[in-house]
């Protein structure tokens, strides 16, 4: 049986903090913004639980090279 070996890949990711939620319960709705053969661009919002304020967003990019 052949043996399977780690294909090389490439992911980052950027997070950007635009308030403070405080106390708060917070939502996080995530996205596949583009999924390709080889690549995917995500982007996750997270937001307040109580009113729905935008708390911080994160891109992100994967790589299958």
């Amino acid at each position: 049986m052949a043996e399977l070996l780690p294909a090389p890949y490439y992911s980052t990711s950027s997070l950007a903090f635009s308030s403070y939620a405080g106390r708060a319960s917070v939502l996080a709705d995530a996205r596949v913004v583009r999924l390709g053969r080889t690549t995917s661009f995500g982007r996750v919002t997270l937001s307040c639980a109580t009113d729905n304020k935008p708390v911080a967003m994160v891109s992100s990019a994967f790589a299958m090279l």
